[in-house]
């Protein structure tokens, strides 16, 4: 058989009602890729599709936005890349999936299989332990009416990919399965169960070393959970847990953060919008990367306290945003840092509307944007240059400070007192602020 023999056959023909069977044993790469795609009447599919190995992309996107709503039987023990890839996608009807025996996986291999089969309310076993790149990624996408999801039993996912989005928009999913992998792999659980609003727990997460961005965005949105699992992990990488409970409204325990080493962008958005949020976790690191804390804690309306930062050397935009818009928040960690860097306290805490503390800052070198919009719209904060206030304060809290570019542009505009804007470095102000 050649490959692409009956590729794109049935293509958009939106009156075909029933498929022929296909009694083939042995079939080639893209034989029957997008073979009834679009066939939007296509009620009754083959009974079966019978070959034991799977090429690549063979069924790729063969029923794709059909009628159908019982799949065939699929006999391949052994696939190929994309060989699945989209093959039920769109099938809104689809109530009963098939069987999946293989359990020798190729890349892609089930990859949007059932993306948008709304009516699909579980998943077939899934058996395999050896995981390609990207073998089940977006696998049940958007299957709104999905409730119970497959064992995973792999244990390294050191390909990668691997489920990046495979519940996502998944809505009716209140029970994730277990997680047992202990070796990850870039981005292996990217946007897992984003936007899985009914998920009412999270898995323990047993690994200790991460991967870059391997729980990026694994909850986002997931309005339910209640509680976040505790991070065994001390040794990680870029933007491993970038986004991971974003928008998660109803979270109250942030779970344990035990990494004393924090890499670029790797807690950046991690709590955002997490507005249920009164206690954050410890951040015991000293050593920081590029942008880790960025935005962590933003739009945590019902923050009342911060984490201690110890580092003493900072990082480019490590606490830009950190806490901006936390509307609950009224007292500031102590900042002891006394080696500053570009931006890395830019917008941190920007419409903090509570905020009643000013934190000492002892750096006497100020580096580029490093106060930038600080305070900004903190309307609890008042600065004076006249004795109003019975506490002087001043940039930096002793000796002679030298300045950079926009290093202290903005850093009080919008504030409450009768100086607002940007302060000199080297002047004494007033405040009736607590200073911690």
């Amino acid at each position: 058989m050649t490959t692409g023999a009956f590729s794109c056959m049935f293509y958009g023909c939106t009156a075909l009602v029933s498929a022929p069977e296909i009694p083939l044993p042995t079939i080639s790469e893209q034989c029957f890729f997008y073979m009834f795609h679009g066939c939007t009447n296509l009620t009754k599919g083959p009974s079966i599709l019978p070959a034991k190995t799977a090429p690549e992309s063979c069924y790729n996107g063969m029923f794709a936005a059909c009628k159908i709503s019982e799949a065939p039987v699929i006999a391949a023990t052994s696939l190929g890349a994309n060989c699945l890839t989209l093959c039920f996608s769109g099938c809104k009807s689809l109530v009963e999936p098939p069987e999946l025996p293989a359990i020798s996986l190729g890349q892609k291999c089930y990859h949007s299989m059932f993306s948008g089969c709304t009516a699909l309310r579980k998943a077939p076993a899934l058996r395999a332990t050896s995981l390609p790149m990207t073998c089940y990624g977006y696998m049940f996408e958007n299957c709104t009416a999905l409730e119970d999801a497959p064992e995973l039993p792999a244990r390294s996912l050191s390909s990668g990919y691997c489920y990046t989005n495979m519940f996502k928009g998944c809505t009716s999913l209140k029970v994730p399965p277990a997680l047992p992998a202990t070796t990850l792999g870039t981005m292996c659980y990217c946007e897992m169960f984003k936007g899985c609003t009914s998920l009412e727990s999270a898995p323990a997460l047993p690994a200790t070393s991460m991967k870059d961005k391997c729980y990026q965005s694994m909850f986002e949105g997931c309005t339910r959970l209640l509680s976040a699992p505790d991070i065994s992990a001390t040794s990680l990488n870029s933007s491993c847990f970038h986004s991971m409970f974003r928008y998660c409204s109803a979270l109250e325990n942030p779970g344990v953060l035990r990494a004393t080493t924090a890499a670029a962008y790797c807690y950046g958005r991690m709590y955002e919008g997490c507005s249920s949020l009164q206690i954050p976790p410890e951040l015991p690191a000293t050593s920081l990367g590029q942008s880790c804390y960025a935005s962590m804690f933003e739009g945590c309306s019902s923050l009342r306290q911060a984490p201690n930062l110890p580092a003493t050397t900072l990082a480019a935009y490590c606490y830009q945003a950190m806490f901006r818009g936390c509307s609950s928040l009224q007292t500031p960690t102590r900042l002891p840092a006394t080696s500053l860097a570009n931006y890395c306290y830019r917008y941190m805490y920007q419409e903090c509307v509570e905020l009643i503390g000013l934190p000492s800052l002892p750096a006497t070198k100020l580096t580029t944007g490093c106060y930038d919009s600080m305070f900004k719209g903190c309307t609890k904060i008042q600065l004076s240059t006249s004795e109003e206030y019975q506490s002087s304060y001043r940039i930096p809290a002793e000796g002679t400070g030298t300045t950079a570019s926009n290093a202290l542009s903005n850093m009080f505009l919008n504030t409450g007192g009768t100086f607002t804007g940007t302060p000199d470095i080297n002047t004494t102000y007033y405040t009736s602020n607590q200073i911690v």
